[in-house]
């Protein structure tokens, strides 16, 4: 996987940003967060905004499903573990409408496994919160 960081040129201009194959342009700066913790979303929205992106939070799969169908995103970042659908469903969901990366979030170090081990194969990555 190739990561590169966004490099602030001037205050005017930025270079695109590239993960793993996706590209994030200026114009397209949305990323969707789906966890429903308020914490976790609180503090992934705050370090997003602060970065210049546009976060939008929900709480729930559906809702989430709902965002995707409407709106362009550059990024998904899914808790695996939402109250109505499990992440990996709103993933397989999601898959039928758009190609954006997916990073899930998971609480439990199993779930880490069987994402990197290709499991789910339809994700960029997963991150392991505490």
């Amino acid at each position: 996987m190739q990561y590169k960081q966004r490099r602030r040129i001037s205050r005017d201009r930025e270079e695109n940003v590239q993960i793993s194959g996706a590209v994030f342009d200026p114009v397209k700066r949305k990323i969707l967060i789906v966890d429903d913790e308020p914490a976790i979303a609180d503090t992934l929205d705050y370090v997003l905004r602060t970065d210049g992106f546009e976060p939008v939070c929900v709480g729930l799969g559906q809702l989430a499903l709902k965002e995707i169908k409407t709106n362009e995103f550059a990024l998904v970042i899914l808790d695996i573990g939402l109250p109505d659908i499990s992440g990996f469903d709103v993933c397989r969901e999601l898959r039928r409408h758009s190609n954006v990366p997916v990073i899930f979030l998971t609480a439990r170090s199993d779930e880490v496994d069987r994402i990197v081990g290709g499991v789910h194969s339809e994700a960029v990555g997963a991150v392991r919160r505490g």
